[in-house]
């Protein structure tokens, strides 16, 4: 994802943490874009998800839209990434 100044920037293992310690930052982030970091844990390419590494209980899922596939068939399991999406 392209540097964007006005985006919130969070890790995986952040985001985790935060979701689970305040239960009012699921509504601040909801439908709302920011830049994730994380590590590919898995890719399931039949639906384009890649899941991030976050916590020993809990990761990230990311959702690609038919759009980004081209982007999605470059990623590897270990790759570090960053992706510019919405919580939902």
């Amino acid at each position: 994802a392209k540097t964007d100044p006005g985006l919130s920037r969070l890790t995986a293992l952040g985001l985790v943490g935060m979701l689970k310690a305040d239960k009012n930052a699921e509504s601040r982030y909801k439908n709302k874009p920011f830049l994730i970091d994380g590590t590919v844990a898995q890719l399931d390419e039949e639906h384009s998800i890649v899941t991030l590494t976050g916590s020993k209980v809990a990761s990230v899922r990311c959702f690609f839209a038919a759009a980004a596939r081209a982007d999605f068939a470059q990623l590897k399991v270990g790759q570090k990434i960053t992706v510019k999406g919405t919580l939902s």
